[in-house]
């Protein structure tokens, strides 16, 4: 199994608040709306649960459409060609590490949150995303718009 792409930029920060890994370079392909392909490296986005490809979700009529193609295609729009700096938050497979990845100041997991295509993982973020999630439900963004039926198992709330 490859660990990190042959071109990943992957560096040990110093200093005592540090010690994370960091995979930095261009995201050449989203393959879901919860994955960016850095340098060679698919890494998943720490702190959300996003939705998977093949969901769908109703509208405010009932009608279906594929909001987890819908998450990938944002995701692809607003990160394809940026460079990102990603510090590993845990191993995750040997293929794919979990990290929280910024391009600039723009957190792609967060806007994720914000167009109603993922939640907050708080297992894992300890409720970071919380305040965005409460926004898009506020919004009915995405997911938001009729979350019947729930795609993550047990039902939570915006707030």
């Amino acid at each position: 199994m490859r660990r990190f792409g042959a071109t990943a930029v992957l560096l040990l920060l110093a200093g005592p608040a540090h010690g994370q890994a960091v995979i930095r370079g261009p995201v050449e392909a989203v393959p879901d709306g919860g994955t960016l392909v850095v340098a060679g490296t698919h890494v998943r986005l720490w702190g959300i649960r996003p939705l998977a490809l093949e969901q769908e979700c109703a509208d405010v009529r009932g009608h279906r459409y594929p909001c987890g193609k819908l998450a990938a295609l944002l995701l692809d729009l607003r990160t394809r060609g940026l460079t990102v700096e990603c510090r590993l938050a845990r191993a995750g497979s040997e293929e794919h590490p979990m990290a929280q990845c910024l391009a600039g100041s723009m957190d792609p997991a967060r806007l994720q949150v914000l167009a109603g295509l993922a939640i907050d993982h708080p297992a894992e973020s300890g409720g970071h995303y919380q305040p965005d999630q409460t926004t898009a439900g506020r919004r009915r963004t995405g997911l938001w718009l009729n979350p019947q039926p729930w795609p993550f198992g047990a039902p939570v709330s915006a707030d």
